[in-house]
């Protein structure tokens, strides 16, 4: 029954000479709906929590919809929502599966996080965004929440212009802050291409998220 991030509390009663424990457990879940007019939220659950999206609401409009929130649940409806704390970096160790590093800080699980979202070896180096419970447990990861920044994708000319007979081919990346940067292309995204021309005329203008490291840039 206890765990990372769950509470537990002992009540004694000296005069009755009963003791009460209470334990709460913590879900993670995304605010579904915000209903201004009835205020209230419903909520979708990202694990297998006990809210039901169809008739669990909580009297707050101050959340936004998509907001992931952690939340607590006792005689069958919502008791408390929180936002939650969100962190996002790159992660640089994979202990096991009850551990793991971000950006060189250590973080552990909570009880209710899905297991088959947690993070294994395969991982390092990929960035992600971990949700904290109120003791600052991971409650929930999502590697699709990680902060992007756009690009206006220009010209593509053949990679070849730099690397001889490379057949791979290269794009001109028009930055927000209006600055330029080239990049190559690997084979994946250029192979059902038959010509630079055709590319260009595929491809240019598009307007594109992208994330940079030290030796790459995925678009």
């Amino acid at each position: 029954m206890t765990g990372n991030g769950v509470l537990t509390q002992v009540y004694v009663d000296s005069k009755e000479k009963e003791v009460t424990v209470s334990v709460i457990d913590s879900y993670v879940a995304e605010v579904y709906k915000v209903d201004e007019k009835d205020g209230t939220i419903t909520l979708s659950d990202l694990v297998d929590g006990p809210a039901d999206a169809s008739d669990d609401e909580f009297a707050t409009t101050a959340f936004a919809e998509d907001d992931v929130v952690v939340y607590t649940y006792a005689n069958d409806e919502i008791q408390t929502v929180v936002k939650a704390e969100s962190v996002e970096g790159t992660v640089t160790k994979v202990k096991d599966k009850d551990n793991f590093s971000l950006d060189g800080t250590s973080y552990s699980y909570s009880k209710n996080m899905d297991a088959s979202d947690k993070l294994d070896t395969d991982d390092v180096d990929a960035e992600t965004v971990a949700y904290l419970d109120a003791y600052g447990y991971v409650i929930h990861l999502d590697a699709d929440a990680v902060a992007q920044d756009y690009a206006l994708r220009g010209g593509r000319w053949p990679a070849n212009d730099k690397y001889g007979d490379d057949a791979d081919f290269g794009a001109t990346l028009l930055l927000t802050d209006a600055t330029k940067l080239k990049v190559d292309l690997d084979s994946d995204s250029t192979d059902k291409y038959d010509s630079t021309q055709e590319a260009r005329e595929a491809l240019e203008g598009y307007i594109v998220s992208y994330s940079r490291t030290a030796t790459a840039c995925t678009l």
